[in-house]
């Protein structure tokens, strides 16, 4: 921690303390994990503190460049990668899920952000069946929401294709018809092919080896 009695931030009888950064590193954020998108970019010069995205700035201290990101990835279980990932991931991935396993199409609605009691809702392909899940990113096992509970009452007698992707389980009881997709079932299905194919693209396996600086 440095500080000086004269440096025009100090105010108030108060003395400006600072730190030098050094060390500095340098990432091409396209060439690094979807995720890393969310960083935000406010141009040179500028120190960012990423409360939300701790643990992918960890992971980029500890790394070299970005090949250096993608083989720590590479090392951990899909488990530890959503638990990384956050909420929002969990929704991606949910609705990858859907597109792999049942053809799903989205008909103009945001992943998550739309609807208070939906997180997805869409059509499958083959025949325009109405897909709903809600996804949930607790740790722990929960009862079913009430409000996706309604939904799915509401839609008694009309064909539906609903999930409730529960990463930590489901407590209590299950309504007719919904099919619960939680952590266990979700690592199971990475080892199947769909899952396993998904997981690649997930840690880009297939994408181009950043080129040298």
């Amino acid at each position: 921690m440095r500080s000086a009695h004269r440096l025009p931030f100090n105010d108030g009888g108060e003395i400006f303390k600072y730190r030098k950064i050094t060390d500095k590193k340098q990432f091409r954020i396209p060439l690094l994990p979807d995720a890393y998108s969310l960083i935000p970019s406010q141009g040179l010069g500028n120190v960012f503190q990423l409360r939300g995205m701790s643990k992918h700035i960890e992971l980029l201290a500890n790394s070299e460049d970005e090949s250096s990101v993608y083989r720590a990835l590479a090392t951990k279980s899909f488990d530890e990668l959503i638990d990384l990932l956050g909420a929002s991931a969990w929704e991606s991935f949910c609705e990858a899920y859907l597109i792999h396993e049942e053809g799903f199409v989205p008909t103009c609605l945001s992943t998550g952000r739309t609807l208070p009691t939906l997180d997805i809702v869409g059509r499958r392909r083959s025949d325009g069946l109405r897909i709903i899940a809600q996804c949930k990113k607790d740790v722990i096992a929960k009862p079913i929401e009430g409000g996706f509970a309604d939904v799915c009452a509401s839609l008694d007698g009309v064909r539906h294709v609903a999930y409730y992707f529960a990463f930590g389980g489901v407590l209590g009881k299950v309504p007719p018809g919904v099919k619960v997709a939680d952590k266990a079932g979700i690592i199971h299905w990475t080892q199947g092919e769909n899952g396993g194919r998904y997981q690649q693209l997930f840690l880009g396996h297939d994408y181009p080896q950043p080129l040298a600086a």
